[in-house]
């Protein structure tokens, strides 16, 4: 009984792991790719992604795109609660 409980958790924990690294990716990715980051800081910028910032900020999604995608990233990084509803995340309920 201990066994499959201790089996259970050990899969839901690799789950969650495996779930906060392809929420990380794609974070990171998009950011990239809105904002032009590569590894040295620069790179291509998609053709709208100053666009798709304002719309953001215009509708009240975020205030600062950078800083938003860089708290959401910590969060995942520290393993905190994460609850996505609908395309939208909320940390620390």
């Amino acid at each position: 009984m201990y066994f499959q409980i201790e089996q259970s958790m050990l899969k839901a924990s690799q789950d969650d792991a495996s779930r906060r690294q392809k929420l990380e990716e794609s974070i990171t990715t998009m950011t990239s790719l809105i904002h032009g980051w590569g590894e040295s800081g620069a790179g291509s910028r998609i053709y709208g992604g100053e666009l798709v910032e304002e719309n953001l900020r215009r509708e009240g999604t975020t205030r600062d795109f950078k800083a938003d995608c860089r708290d959401h990233i910590s969060a995942i990084q520290e393993n905190e609660c994460l609850f996505i509803v609908a395309g939208e995340w909320w940390t620390k309920l």
